[in-house]
């Protein structure tokens, strides 16, 4: 003969079945939520772990370009700097000045009535003019030559004029300075002849 249970050892039984179905999901819902945890923080933690492994690559990759970079104006800079020197040397050497020796410039003293005679360059650039060889001049202001206002014509000088009269020897064609006659007496006031105007320069 059967034994039947009462509605209460029914509704006690569905409770405690109840309780141990959730408490068995529950357990599961709980592993299943730590294992996804644990996967994405493992996933997680690599992905850091490689952005900080690269991230560092890169900066020691630019950390040695500056310092390849710094190294090479280093060494340009120790080499301009030793061709500038060297440069300056060589500067230095080539305009030092000689040392020439002391060249006496004052002319040495003489023996009483010896005459000092002139250097070379002054006896080559120095030239006496006397009436026999006439000054002439080409100035640049009048292509035709000097004036001459004793004639009035073009290509010499008063003093060196054909008509120009001396007041030593009274005789044309010289002046008084370049005279070697004796003086002559002034015997009256003598006109001295002035020319046309002429614009060649044949006189």
């Amino acid at each position: 003969m059967m034994h039947r249970k009462s509605a209460r050892e029914i509704s006690a039984f569905l409770d405690e079945r109840e309780r141990n179905v959730f408490a068995q999901v529950s357990l599961l819902e709980t592993d299943k939520m730590n294992y996804f945890i644990d996967q994405a923080t493992q996933n997680i933690g690599d992905k850091l772990t490689g952005l900080c492994l690269e991230n560092n690559r890169c900066i020691d990759e630019k950390q040695t370009k500056i310092e390849q970079k710094v190294d090479r104006f280093a060494s340009v800079v120790e080499q301009l700097t030793a061709t500038i020197a060297r440069l300056e040397a060589e500067k230095r050497q080539n305009f030092q000045p000689q040392a020439q020796p002391f060249q006496q410039s004052f002319p040495r003293l003489q023996t009483p009535g010896q005459q000092i005679q002139p250097q070379n360059s002054f006896r080559n650039n120095f030239h006496p003019q006397n009436a026999s060889q006439p000054q002439r001049f080409s100035g640049q202001h009048n292509p035709n030559g000097p004036f001459c206002s004793q004639c009035n014509s073009y290509g010499h000088i008063k003093r060196n004029c054909r008509l120009i009269i001396c007041h030593n020897c009274q005789e044309r064609g010289h002046v008084a300075r370049f005279c070697n006659k004796p003086r002559v007496e002034n015997q009256g006031p003598q006109t001295q002849p002035n020319a046309q105007p002429n614009q060649t320069s044949g006189n």
